[in-house]
């Protein structure tokens, strides 16, 4: 009998530890790990998180952006990539034969007039120069390529546009941003305008929710 009772106490004091230790583990989830000791007062990785989660986001919209950006030109790439192909040709002899033809169908001074690439000043390595202080020779160069460059951007644009393209990579989620401690106005026991206002999306960046 005692043998009984007492395997009975020994399942229940592990039934305790186990909710116990479960209880600990789920604690621990909610506040984090330590990342800072001040005089014997921690400091949980919530807290940081907590407070840097807009320069958070800047940073990771900025991957984004970046990632965008380089994605976007693999793809038109690959879609010159296609076409040339279907020419079959390699993508630098389709793009000059393709950069030719345009300028023969339309007239090289009538692309000049139409994209004003007949200013005086052009950029040259990020940096504005002035086309009377070229030479014959490097002037007629940047001018060919200016046109030539066009004329590509705009070819990749319209394979692009026509193009079934799925990309799988996504924005990073606005931090949210709470209405606790923002100075309400109630008129006849109803949220005032201002409040709904801020219920919304806010200039469609925030989205904002209600706490406590």
């Amino acid at each position: 009998m005692r043998i009984f009772e007492t395997k009975q106490k020994m399942k229940c004091m592990k039934s305790v530890l186990w909710l116990l230790t479960l209880l600990l583990c789920s604690c621990t989830e909610k506040q984090g790990r330590v990342v800072a000791i001040v005089n014997e007062d921690s400091i949980m990785s919530t807290k940081l998180s907590e407070v840097t989660q807009q320069e958070t986001f800047d940073l990771l919209n900025m991957m984004y952006e970046t990632k965008l950006t380089a994605l976007n030109s693999l793809i038109k790439k690959k879609l010159l990539e296609a076409e040339a192909q279907k020419q079959r040709m390699e993508v630098d002899s389709f793009l000059n034969f393709y950069v030719n033809e345009k300028i023969a169908i339309n007239k090289r001074d009538s692309l000049i007039a139409k994209y004003h690439l007949n200013e005086d000043v052009v950029y040259v390595k990020g940096k504005i120069e002035s086309i009377n202080s070229q030479d014959s020779i490097t002037k007629e160069l940047n001018l060919k390529n200016r046109l030539k460059s066009i004329l590509i951007s705009e070819l990749t644009d319209s394979l692009y546009a026509s193009a079934n393209v799925k990309r799988f990579i996504y924005p990073p989620k606005q931090p949210q941003v709470t209405l606790k401690g923002v100075d309400v106005h109630y008129r006849n026991g109803r949220k005032s305008n201002r409040y709904r206002e801020l219920q919304k999306n806010t200039f469609g960046y925030f989205n904002l929710r209600t706490t406590g």
